[in-house]
């Protein structure tokens, strides 16, 4: 026995050592098996006070949906981070100072085309007609490729750009998402095709075997394709719902400021010889007194500089005295 009484601590300090290990690796494993569907106890406070209001179900673009844990979770973040854009204030100085704001609120409603979408341009652009990115343009934020698809001209060489007539971009998006939806069959996935584009949309479905485009599912997508839908879906409940604004901010919406009573006209301008845009305000103050360059420059950001000869469209924007 004399010759063996180290063993005993050797034997003790195995032992240690062995639980030391095991309990973090126990640990690591009960991580593993938590459901990813675990709610709110993993989000800070701004996002859970938007997480408690969302229900189970939501009506979008007149479809029904049901959220999980994983849609409410996005969802709330996604409002979260759109809330800090669409103050009371904030709202009321678009109504009062963009046309467009006001426009997309008048503008006559499609019994085929979900009035929740005319959320888009908010999301895509704040409404500001000269938006610009690496490859897309004007409040839809459209490409050359797909602007011309859908009917838009894109004329750089002639300073022409349709992409930046927010009245002509709408309608392309319009006609766009609706050759989306029937392709893929909900409004959330034609969403997501309209950020992404429908052939990369497509591959994803197919490379995860998605079926019913179950936009909602997929996980090679990327991350701002991903956050598209829920983006708009945001900007609805943050303008429609009273537990966020009450009164809501689309009693701000629809409570007009100057652009209350206006018109648009659109006018077919057919120019013989290469003009300036100072020339073109020119010729169209003989139809239109009060027409200024300033105002026909605001409305008209389509024309980008001298235009050659040739025929374009033009607005010209007046309210119930004739002038804006």
């Amino acid at each position: 026995m004399k010759k063996t009484w180290y063993i005993y601590p050797i034997i003790f300090l195995v032992l240690c050592i062995a639980v030391f290990r095991f309990k973090p690796a126990q640990k690591m494993t009960e991580t593993k098996t938590v459901p990813q569907s675990t709610p709110a106890i993993i989000i800070d406070q701004s996002v859970a006070k938007f997480y408690y209001i969302l229900p189970d179900e939501i009506d979008f673009c007149g479809e029904h949906l049901v959220l999980t844990e994983y849609m409410k979770m996005m969802l709330a973040k996604t409002i979260a981070d759109e809330f800090k854009n669409y103050k009371p204030d904030t709202v009321y100085k678009l109504a009062d100072d963009n046309l467009w704001f006001t426009y997309i609120n008048k503008e006559p409603k499609n019994s085929d085309f979900p009035d929740d979408l005319r959320y888009i341009p908010i999301i895509e652009s704040s409404l500001n007609v000269e938006a610009d990115s690496k490859k897309a343009v004007g409040p839809l934020q459209f490409t050359e490729d797909t602007a011309r698809k859908y009917g838009l001209r894109v004329e750089p060489q002639n300073n022409y750009d349709e992409r930046y007539d927010f009245i002509l971009a709408i309608g392309a998006a319009k006609k766009y998402l609706k050759k989306l939806h029937n392709e893929f069959k909900n409004w959330s996935a034609a969403l997501a095709g309209y950020n992404t584009g429908e052939n990369n949309l497509q591959k994803a479905l197919n490379r995860e075997n998605i079926a019913n485009f179950d936009f909602y599912r997929l996980t090679t997508i990327s991350p701002e394709t991903r956050k598209f839908p829920f983006r708009v879906l945001a900007a609805k409940i943050i303008f429609t719902n009273p537990k966020i604004y009450d009164p809501p901010l689309t009693t701000i919406w629809t409570n007009l400021t100057r652009f209350n009573e206006f018109s648009i006209t659109p006018i077919k301008l057919e120019l013989i010889n290469r003009s300036t845009i100072p020339r073109i305000v020119e010729i169209l103050k003989e139809d239109y007194p009060n027409l200024d360059y300033a105002s026909f420059t605001q409305y008209n950001p389509q024309i980008r500089g001298e235009l050659p000869p040739g025929t374009y469209r033009v607005y010209i924007i007046e309210n119930e005295n004739g002038t804006f």
